[in-house]
This record gives C-alpha cells, sequence and structure tokens, in this order.
C-alpha cells in the first residue's frame, strides 16, 4: 500500500486526480456506532454520490470518482482480502484489493468492506484495533455497511419474492453479490428467520457453494482505472518516456504495472492507449525545441 500510495503521488505531482468525496462520521470509537446509524451512512453515502438505490452497476468506477484509489493486487495468501487507509500526505483514501480469488462478488464485497471502513473507523483509537474482540466488532460493522451499501433495505426487500437458493441465484446477475451474501442480508433485515437462514446455509453447503457459486465464472471483473489511465496519460499525452515513468517511481516495472492495473510489459513495449484523467498544463514536455523541457517537481 506504500508503494500504492507512492506511485500516486508521483502521478498526481502531474495530474489532476479525482477530488475526494468521501465523509467520515467522526466517531472515536466504534462503540458509538449503531446498527441503524451504519444503515444510515451507507443510504446517505448513496444519495450523495448519485447512485440511486438499485444495483450499483461498476462499484470500482463509483469508489475512484469518489476519489478513491484502488489497486488489484496479488497478495498470495488466503489470509487477506483487502486494506484501506486515509493518507495523510495527500489527504486522499487509498484500497489494495487482492486479485488471488478473481471472482467479481466476492471483490465487490471486500471493496465495499473497505469502504465502510474509510468512513465509519478513520478515527478510531488504535487501541480498538489492537484489541481481538474490538476488532471482531469492526469487523461486523464494515460488512454491515458493505451489505447496506450494495443492498438497501427498501429495494432490495421489495425484489425478495421468495427467499430461496433459486430466487437469490435470479438476483446475483442483477445485484452483482453472492448468494450468501444475500442470505445474510435477507437475515439481518428479518425477512427470513434465523431458523429458516440455518437451513438454507445447510443446503448452500450441501451444494459445494461455499467454495463457489453458479455465476462466479460468468460475471466479469471490474478493474481500477485511475493509475493505469494516470501512466498512459503520461505516456500518450505528457510527452513521458517510459523510462522516465519508471525512474520517478524508482520501482521494477512489473510492481508498477501491477500496483497501476496496466497490462503485464506495457512499460517495455509501446503501445496507444488514450488516457482520461487531466494533464496538468505544467506538466506537459515539449519535444519542439529538444534543449527545453517542462519543470516539474521530483519526489
Amino acid at each position: 500500500m506504500l508503494w500504492q500510495q507512492e506511485v500516486s503521488g508521483v502521478l498526481q505531482d502531474h495530474l489532476d486526480f479525482p477530488a475526494v468525496n468521501v465523509p467520515q462520521l467522526g466517531v472515536t470509537s466504534h462503540r458509538q456506532l449503531s446498527d441503524q446509524r451504519i444503515e444510515e451512512a451507507a443510504g446517505e453515502l448513496r444519495a450523495l454520490w448519485g447512485v440511486g438505490s438499485g444495483p450499483i452497476g461498476d462499484l470500482l468506477l463509483v469508489l475512484e470518482n469518489a476519489g478513491i484509489i484502488v489497486s488489484v493486487v496479488a497478495a498470495a495468501t488466503d489470509k487477506l482480502d483487502g486494506l484501506s487507509n486515509w493518507n495523510s500526505k495527500d489527504n486522499r483514501p487509498y484500497i489494495l484489493l487482492a486479485a488471488d480469488i478473481p471472482v467479481t462478488v466476492r471483490q465487490r464485497l471486500d471493496a465495499a468492506h473497505e469502504l465502510g471502513h474509510l468512513v465509519l473507523h478513520r478515527h478510531v483509537k488504535m487501541t480498538e484495533l489492537n484489541s481481538p474482540a474490538d476488532f471482531k466488532e469492526i469487523e461486523r460493522q464494515a460488512f454491515l455497511f458493505a451489505s447496506a451499501f450494495l443492498m438497501p433495505a427498501e429495494t432490495f426487500s421489495s425484489e425478495v419474492w421468495s427467499p430461496s437458493l433459486a430466487s437469490f441465484l435470479s438476483l446475483k446477475e442483477r445485484w452483482r453479490v453472492s448468494v450468501g451474501a444475500m442470505v445474510m442480508r435477507a437475515r439481518t433485515l428479518d425477512l427470513i428467520s434465523p431458523e429458516y437462514a440455518s437451513r438454507l446455509w445447510k443446503h448452500i453447503s450441501a451444494k459445494g457453494w461455499r467454495k463457489g457459486e453458479p455465476l462466479d465464472d460468468k460475471l466479469p471483473l471490474e478493474r481500477p482505472r485511475v493509475l493505469s489511465r494516470g501512466v498512459t496519460m503520461l505516456v500518450e499525452d505528457g510527452g513521458f518516456a517510459k523510462a522516465d515513468v519508471i525512474e520517478l517511481m524508482r520501482l521494477r516495472e512489473r510492481d508498477i504495472e501491477e500496483l497501476c492495473g496496466l497490462q503485464k510489459g506495457y512499460l517495455s513495449s509501446t503501445s496507444n492507449v488514450v488516457g482520461l484523467v487531466a494533464m496538468k498544463p505544467e506538466a506537459r514536455r515539449t519535444h519542439d525545441v529538444p534543449s527545453t523541457v517542462v519543470p516539474f517537481r521530483r519526489r
């Protein structure tokens, strides 16, 4: 994540990134948060971002539009799904997602979970994070926020015409969340009883869906855009050679490519990719006069 933030900082020296639009509740302890307040916060954030009350088509795009920098990298462990952090240098939130299990419904829940931490827990004291009992509750709160954000109570409830595995599976492609997540959300909203939820979980286990559900391999993965378009903007529109980019970031090519979501080998090959972020005028290089270079700050 430190590498991700360094790469982002280099790009922000030359490019205008989306403005940060991520509120925090300002609480200093997770004990100040009720489940009702968490549900309300998820709804308020949807309203702030103008995404309506239905399914969110591309969650990572929504996060990036709000100024959150997202990277998807191989974690080489099944114990880490993602992490998040507010960077004090640029006062910008960052999310790092694990690419080891490439299933979009899992990735989206992980991203929404980290969003919950960014909104709910930015100012929570380290003593609570270091307490196993407190940390477990903080994680539960983040998952509640994620479920509420991805499946708003009123809209999602109205579409659960029959709380069965078949009906949840029929909603999976539209809501882009797992059947398991829908069962948990239905239980939270009291659409099903604890006993019925237990039966559904037994059926899920019997079908082998805990290891993988139907449609997991059909729903396309979402990809972050900001960092990759930032690099290609420097190269294609800013007059930077790819070697310049590598020198500025001071990382191995493959690490930069992975953190930025670039195609493998991009920095060692020629390509024509159009970037969509805005180049700062003072960051452009000119080739009309070879001896003249527009000054820019080096990190």
